[in-house]
């Protein structure tokens, strides 16, 4: 039986994780980036996340097969209870709950860092699912930017969606960052959609 562990990223994971993001850029639309980053650049890439927001992998046998992570949105103070998603899962590892499981647990972790609201910015094209896995998780589209990205000699459209995780006081408590977070409340939630994942694998 194969075994599937979602766990934190570890510098140590630069080189693999890049090899999974790598044919998204070389063969996709899904991200507007034309160059593959060096692993010095990607590995300051999650240092920099890492500092603050929730970034996970997911194992197959102890082979990353998928990750996902939160970043910020923009840098200006009113927006620090906001954050953008992202997620990138190995080709031929598609829809088997894997891009699921790494969602929810990413953002019950950003409940617990007092996060408000996150978005996800997805290509819009009929190829790719991006927009119904969104909506099956919860989230609604915000808006819609026609050829607001160029690639591959194609214009695409972007839409922007959105998913409330918590309570929008009036004096809401402080963001806690990641590294300051409880690690039994991390490894808890971890756990958690690590059993929901091999279950669906029995």
């Amino acid at each position: 039986m194969d075994k599937l562990n979602i766990r934190q990223v570890t510098i140590e994971d630069t080189k693999v994780i890049l090899k999974i993001y790598e044919p998204y850029i070389l063969n996709t639309p899904i991200t507007f980036e034309y160059d593959v980053p060096s692993i010095k650049e990607f590995e300051e890439r999650i240092r920099k996340i890492t500092s603050k927001y929730p970034y996970l992998v997911c194992e197959e046998n102890n082979e990353i097969i998928g990750y996902a992570y939160a970043s910020e949105y923009k840098g200006r103070k009113a927006y620090d209870y906001t954050v953008e998603l992202s997620i990138y899962i190995k080709e031929g590892y598609n829809k088997k709950g894997i891009g699921k499981n790494l969602y929810m647990a990413l953002i019950e972790i950003l409940k617990k860092q007092n996060f408000k609201i996150v978005y996800a910015c997805i290509t819009v094209h009929k190829t790719l699912g991006s927009n119904k896995f969104h909506e099956k998780l919860g989230f609604k589209e915000i808006g819609f930017f026609e050829k607001s990205g160029y690639k591959d000699n194609n214009w695409y459209d972007t839409a922007w969606y959105s998913l409330e995780i918590g309570k929008f006081e009036k004096h809401p408590k402080d963001i806690t960052p990641i590294n300051e977070l409880d690690n039994k409340e991390k490894d808890k939630i971890i756990q958690k959609y690590n059993n929901i994942l091999n279950k669906r694998t029995i």
